[in-house]
C-alpha cells in the first residue's frame, strides 16, 4: 500500500505545484494519494484556522507546514500526531479491506512519525528537487558519454567518479557542471514564473545544488543513491 506513504510525500510536493489537495466541498469517492492529501490538508488548515487553499499558496511560497503552524499559532507535535492518525487509520483501513497484510501495515505505521515530521520540517519536499536534480544530471552524463545508463552506473559501481567516467569519455567536467546547472535553473525559473517555489528559495537550491554536485562528481560512486 505505499499509496499511503506516496500521500505523505505529495504533501511535500504542494510547494513544487500540486493543487488537488486544496479542494474543499462534499467528498468525491476516495481516490489513493489524492484524496489521502486533500484529507490531510483539510486537517491541517483546519487545525491553525486556515483555508485549505490558502495553507497551500503559504506552501507554494515556500514555508514549511511547521512554519506555517506557528505562524498561526498552532501546535506543531499536536498537528503532527492528527495527522499521523489519519494516516494510520487509513492503513488500517487497508488491512481491514484485505488490501494489505498486517505485517506491511506495521511496517507502514512505524514509519509514518518519521516521515510525517520530515514533510513538516520541508525536508521531503527539497529532497525531491534535488533527487530529481541527480537524476537528470545522470541521464545527461549518459547521454554526453555515450553510455547507457546501466553501463555509466557499472563504472561507478566499479570505483569511478562520475568526473572519471566523464573525462575518460572526452567530456569537460566543469563544462558539465556549469551545463546542468543552467538547467536546474531553468527549470527552477519555471517554477518561480508559475508561482510554484518561492525566488529566495529557488536561489538557495541553486547554490546548494552547485556546490554538492561539485562534491559529489569526484567521489567515488557519488550516484549510486540515485539510480530510478
Amino acid at each position: 500500500m505505499r499509496k499511503l506513504l506516496i500521500a505523505v510525500v505529495v504533501i511535500g510536493m504542494l510547494a513544487l505545484g500540486v493543487s488537488a489537495a486544496g479542494a474543499q466541498g462534499e467528498r468525491a469517492p476516495r481516490r489513493p494519494g489524492v484524496d489521502i492529501t486533500r484529507e490531510v490538508i483539510n486537517a491541517i488548515a483546519e487545525a491553525v484556522g486556515l483555508k485549505p487553499v490558502e495553507l497551500v499558496q503559504q506552501l507554494r511560497d515556500g514555508a514549511s507546514l511547521n512554519e506555517v503552524i506557528t505562524a498561526q499559532g498552532g501546535d506543531v507535535a499536536a498537528v503532527q500526531a492528527e495527522v499521523t492518525n489519519i494516516l494510520t487509520e487509513r492503513v488500517n483501513e487497508a488491512v481491514a479491506n484485505g488490501k494489505l497484510t498486517q505485517e506491511r501495515a506495521d511496517q507502514l505505521i512505524e514509519r509514518l512519525g518519521t516521515a510525517v515530521e520530515r514533510v513538516f520540517s520541508g525536508e521531503v519536499r527539497d529532497g525531491l528537487t534535488e533527487r530529481s536534480a541527480q537524476v537528470a544530471v545522470l541521464q545527461m552524463a549518459a547521454e554526453q558519454t555515450g553510455l547507457t545508463r546501466a553501463e555509466l552506473m557499472a563504472e561507478l559501481r566499479a570505483g569511478n567518479s562520475l568526473a572519471d567516467v566523464l573525462t575518460a569519455n572526452g567530456v569537460d567536467v566543469n563544462a558539465f557542471i556549469d551545463e546542468a546547472v543552467t538547467k536546474l535553473d531553468t527549470q527552477l525559473d519555471k517554477l518561480v514564473e508559475n508561482g510554484r517555489l518561492a525566488q529566495e528559495r529557488a536561489d538557495e537550491l541553486l547554490a546548494n545544488f552547485r556546490e554538492r554536485l561539485t562534491e559529489r562528481i569526484n567521489q567515488v560512486g557519488p550516484a549510486e543513491n540515485t539510480e530510478a
